[in-house]
């Protein structure tokens, strides 16, 4: 089990806002969504789970405090300890700034681009009849927690958008991923908010649902032992736009700002699909002698026809295709972000922003700094400094009705100095995924034996009926409660169960 030192508070703030309270590069327009009604610009919903809280909007942009919440601009908060720790400043350092998904491609040979950054270009809400809907009050961030589902719902269960394409699970409720879990939805077809000076095309006619969860410490198993914390980020994206974006790229831009904004540098990892940012060195402003590391790691990739592959997209097989990984690493410093969308398209492709290539000993690449700043080999950052960092994926066709995707997770680790925290967050990153289940507890109820095993008994099968068919809270042990593992509780469990305990029927197959 990874060892935490965080104490959790469940709080859920939500405050709709369409003020911006930031301080971006002197080059870039910081606006306000300012075609959107303030109603539907939620700027104030954020994850707050395994050591780490951080922001996520409805336009766009996360990791960042739009709204002001909490007093600053910055908003993914590491170590998270409590809300009141951050409100008193005994524990508001930040890992990052702003981060965005950019999509990039051609339409007939002209770029269009659409960028999420110090200021965004999307609207909130799904698309319809292929253009945004107008201001809904409904188009907002939606959270759920894992005790407050059908047997205790909170108000976002109840009004759970699934209209809008929010999952569900077969029986049309919620579906929950981890601990907490957020869940929102926006698009890039409003021609008025593309006026972001790294963007500033026409609209590529993209819907992005966005999920993000992650789970308590508790319930995380694995061989790292690290103080650190994980949150997953899932992508879904749907043309409707008729027209076919060729060439299209995916990004995921970064200003990290790992603490103190000006001594970061950042790197990837070709082999595990991680790119990262660690401190220049062992003395940063707010983090100390001993500041952490933050990066990504790519867990599913857009996808592409490939004769004798199989890809996943959503979690669904897809054969004949294959998931692409990650094609380029790029990296650029504070006064050299792009001017227009020719230079942000160059960026995705892993070139330099005038098109050219990039070169390390003289030979082109497409992943900047993928060197090992641990073992001092290979291309390595230098010169600390306000970096930025982008991850692309592609090139891929984009046609209309088609769904992409980009899946990943976001890790945040420390370690005895800049570069021990390096290893821990790779350590972090590189964990199985799905993480794999709590160890089964002893008994469906939980009920603790002596060491010579577990005990099911008549409790357990009247708690599992009362589950079933009444109003009762799930089991505490799930997975025991799973007799048949079936993936769900229904009658099939309760008759395996009681031909088990009285006509020496099968043992049960769940955490045996």
């Amino acid at each position: 089990m990874r060892r935490r030192y965080v104490l959790y508070a469940a709080v859920s703030l939500v405050v709709l806002s369409g003020s911006l309270i930031a301080m971006p590069p002197a080059s870039r327009l910081d606006k306000t969504l300012n075609t959107r009604t303030a109603a539907t610009i939620d700027n104030a919903h954020y994850i707050n789970a395994d050591n780490i809280l951080m922001f996520i909007t409805n336009h766009g942009n996360f990791g960042r405090d739009l709204a002001g919440v909490f007093g600053n601009d910055f908003g993914t908060y590491y170590p998270y300890h409590s809300i009141e720790d951050i409100l008193n400043g005994t524990f508001d350092m930040s890992v990052l700034y702003a981060n965005g998904l950019w999509i990039g491609g051609t339409v007939n040979s002209v770029i269009r681009m659409t960028v999420a950054e110090y200021s965004d270009e999307y609207v909130p809400g799904p698309m319809m009849n292929e253009t945004f809907q107008p201001d809904r009050a409904d188009f907002r961030v939606y959270k759920l927690y894992s005790d407050s589902l059908a047997s205790n719902p909170n108000d976002d269960y109840l009004a759970w958008p699934v209209w809008q394409g929010a999952p569900t699970n077969p029986d049309g409720t919620p579906l929950m991923l981890g601990d907490q879990m957020l869940w929102t939805v926006f698009n890039d077809a409003d021609p008025n908010a593309h006026d972001n000076n790294a963007g500033s095309t026409y609209p590529s006619g993209v819907e992005v649902q966005l999920t993000v969860w992650a789970y308590n410490p508790t319930t995380l198993t694995g061989p790292a032992p690290v103080e650190g914390g994980l949150i997953y980020m899932k992508y879904l994206l749907i043309k409707k736009f008729s027209s076919t974006l060729t060439n299209a790229y995916i990004s995921l831009w970064s200003d990290p700002d790992l603490g103190g904004a000006g001594d970061d540098l950042v790197g990837c990892d070709t082999v595990n699909q991680v790119w990262f940012c660690y401190n220049g060195d062992n003395s940063d402003t707010q983090y100390g002698i001993a500041p952490p590391a933050v990066g990504f790691r790519l867990l599913a990739g857009p996808i592409v026809p490939s004769s004798g592959d199989t890809a996943m997209l959503n979690g669904v097989p897809h054969p004949g295709y294959r998931n692409l990984t990650m094609s380029s690493f790029n990296a650029y410093v504070n006064g050299t972000d792009p001017n227009d969308y020719s230079e942000s398209y160059n960026y995705m492709q892993g070139l330099n922003a005038d098109g050219s290539a990039y070169t390390y000993n003289g030979l082109p690449t497409k992943y900047v700094h993928s060197g090992d700043p641990v073992a001092q080999i290979g291309d390595l950052d230098s010169s600390p400094s306000d970096r930025r960092m982008m991850a692309s994926f592609g090139p891929f066709d984009f046609m209309r009705s088609d769904t992409q995707q980009l899946e990943i997770v976001l890790g945040v680790a420390p370690g005895n100095d800049r570069l021990s925290s390096l290893t821990a967050l790779k350590s972090l990153l590189n964990m199985p995924y799905p993480p794999p289940p709590p160890p089964c507890c002893v008994g469906i109820r939980g009920n603790v034996t002596d060491d010579a095993g577990e005990i099911i008994d008549i409790a357990d099968l009247i708690y599992l009926v009362q589950y079933a068919f009444g109003d009762y809270d799930p089991p505490p042990c799930m997975e025991e409660a799973d007799i048949d593992g079936s993936g769900g509780i229904d009658i099939v469990d309760i008759t395996t169960l009681v031909a088990y305990m009285f006509r020496d029927g099968p043992p049960p197959v769940s955490c045996p």
